[in-house]
């Protein structure tokens, strides 16, 4: 059974904000052994660039497994219903204020649109004039208790007289979202703190509709900052594990510093999650991708460059501390294994270097390979170092060479090789 959702809205990019509520609400879904549900708020088809499904679905799947998706664009008919019945039972009124007024959400109308009669709801639509529909507010504060901050009461008068249907029959956020909680039998909401409103809003729609059954609702403090879109930081080099750790770790104090989703199911506590702001430590999140990194299996991680050796993975750990990212390792490693540009001024000592290399024979450790090149060369300190450095990884800085030469010496000669 769906007893948690997501709305992840698909008219901008998610980011680590919108990922986090979707962690915790998953994360409460397993540890209850319920349903997840992906519910996309396509609401209005038109003012989609792209096919969300192709958009937030892929990024969501790497972080977080979804039980269910759906679309709200395919329930428009059941909202427009249901609209329209609370209007004919004087829950809510047709709206017929000039076209620039209507569709605003917080808009108080002045009244009179609320005394429409029958007759003149008919003429209305007989005549075909613009008008949106909005509820009639409550006549008490609505009250809830929020798992996080307590006991939440909103007056009346900051309600308003909310709209469910604008003039082009596209439902509100709040309209929408009570619909579906209510037809999906959603028992629990854990969203940002600045929907505190909306809950309220949806909460008296639903008491309008006859709906009684009780919603424990949660509402997290926000993640504050210049907060990246999560396609951004995969495009970066962040691994989704990571970021799952960096958002589950805000607010708790997990048992270990570097854990997995499915660990965090064992001890990530709702009831105790702080509620004190959290910002964004963009460092903090780099420190976790190195060492998610560094904890990858060795062969696995050498598949991310084509390898299927475990070599290859300690060689990649040896550059993490200084490039935490795969973005970042890409300016690296490709260059160690591809032919390098024999010139400038250790040109002639490279390639040199690179037919010596080519012909000699193997040697199990550094020190000897060293040795063989010092004595073909004449050359020895810096006037060899450098263009061995360069001739065997591109560049001329980054882990001794006597480090890297364990992991390489099985590729020395393709290592060693200069452009055409």
């Amino acid at each position: 059974m769906i007893v948690l959702r997501f709305a992840a809205s698909p008219s901008r990019d998610l980011h680590l904000g919108d990922l986090r509520i979707a962690l915790i609400n998953a994360l409460v879904a397993r540890q209850r052994g319920e349903g997840f549900l992906l519910r996309i708020t396509d609401r209005d088809p038109k003012a989609l660039a792209e096919d969300p499904e192709q958009t937030i679905q892929p990024i969501l799947e790497k972080c977080v497994r979804h039980d269910q998706i759906f679309h709200q664009s395919e329930s428009l008919h059941r909202y427009r219903q249901l609209a329209v019945s609370l209007v004919e039972r004087d829950k809510a009124f047709v709206c017929t204020c000039s076209p620039e007024t209507p569709d605003n959400e917080t808009y108080a109308c002045n009244g009179a649109c609320q005394n429409h009669t029958p007759k003149e709801r008919a003429r209305i639509y007989e005549e075909k004039r613009p008008y949106a529909i909005r509820v009639i507010r409550p006549d008490a504060p609505v009250v809830f208790d929020d798992v996080l901050a307590g006991t939440i009461t909103t007056h009346p008068d900051t309600i308003g007289d909310h709209l469910l249907l604008r003039t082009d029959g596209v439902p509100s956020e709040a309209f929408a979202g009570a619909v579906d909680d209510m037809l999906g039998g959603i028992s629990t909401v854990i969203r940002d703190e600045a929907e505190r409103l909306r809950t309220a809003q949806e909460i008296h729609i639903r008491s309008q509709l006859g709906y009684t059954e009780a919603i424990t609702y949660a509402h997290l403090p926000p993640l504050s900052g210049e907060l990246p879109a999560i396609k951004t930081l995969f495009e970066e080099g962040f691994l989704p594990d990571a970021i799952v750790n960096y958002l589950l770790t805000l607010g708790q104090t997990p048992p270990a510093k570097i854990f997995t989703f499915p660990e965090a199911v064992a001890w990530f506590d709702l009831q105790h999650l702080s509620a004190a702001p959290i910002v964004y430590d963009p460092e903090a999140l780099l420190e976790l991708n190195r060492e998610h990194l560094r904890r990858m299996d060795d062969k696995a991680l050498s598949g991310l460059y084509r390898f299927a050796d475990a070599d290859i993975g300690r060689l990649i750990k040896l550059y993490l501390d200084e490039a935490p990212t795969l973005r970042e390792l890409d300016e690296h490693i490709p260059q160690i294994f591809a032919p390098k540009p024999c010139d400038g001024e250790h040109g002639d000592t490279m390639r040199t270097l690179a037919s010596l290399i080519a012909s000699a024979p193997p040697f199990d450790d550094f020190e000897a390979f060293t040795a063989y090149l010092i004595d073909q060369t004449g050359l020895y300190g810096d006037s060899l170092s450098i263009p061995l450095r360069r001739i065997l990884t591109g560049r001329t800085d980054g882990p001794a060479l006597s480090d890297l030469y364990p992991f390489i010496r099985s590729y020395i000669t393709e290592v060693a090789r200069c452009q055409p």
